[in-house]
C-alpha cells in the first residue's frame, strides 16, 4: 500500500489546509518540463496561500490547465516556468489564452521606427501632417 500525499507532505506548515487529492490533480493540470521541477516549494507556498489568503484550490487548477494550454508545443521543454515561480507569480490569476478571433481586435496601427511607438487613429493623421510641414531646414 502506498504512502498518501497527505502522509507524504504532512511536515508542510498549514497543510491542512490543502485538499486530499490536491496534489495529483494540479501535478496533472500543471504542464511537464524538461529538467528538474521541484513541487515542494510551490506546494509549501500553496498551503500558506489556502489557509491564510483565500486562494481557492480549484482557481489554482484551472489556472495551470490554461497555462498548459496556452503553452502548446512548449510543453515538455525548459521553456515551462517551475511551479515555485508559477505560485511566486500568481498564475491562476493571469489569462494565458489567446482571444479566440483576433478581428476583434482590428488591424496593427503602424509603428514609428524611430521612436519605437504605435499610433493609432488622429495621432497617426496629426504625426503625418508634422512630419510633411517645413520647418525652414536647408
Amino acid at each position: 500500500m502506498g504512502v498518501s500525499s497527505r502522509q507524504l507532505w504532512a511536515d508542510i506548515p498549514h497543510w491542512s489546509s490543502v485538499p486530499e487529492d490536491f496534489v495529483d490533480r494540479f501535478r496533472a493540470a500543471y504542464p511537464a518540463r524538461r529538467g528538474a521541477q521541484p513541487w515542494r516549494p510551490a506546494l509549501t507556498k500553496l498551503a500558506l496561500l489556502f489557509a491564510r489568503h483565500g486562494v481557492y484550490p480549484e482557481d489554482v487548477i484551472a489556472g495551470a490547465e490554461r497555462y498548459k494550454r496556452a503553452l502548446g508545443d512548449r510543453v515538455g521543454t525548459e521553456f515551462v516556468k517551475w511551479a515555485i515561480t508559477w505560485v511566486n507569480q500568481r498564475g491562476w490569476l493571469e489569462d494565458d489564452e489567446p482571444p479566440q478571433d483576433l478581428a476583434v481586435l482590428g488591424p496593427v496601427p503602424p509603428r514609428d521606427r524611430q521612436r519605437g511607438c504605435y499610433f493609432t487613429g488622429s495621432m497617426q493623421a496629426e504625426y503625418e501632417r508634422l512630419m510633411s510641414m517645413d520647418f525652414g531646414r536647408a
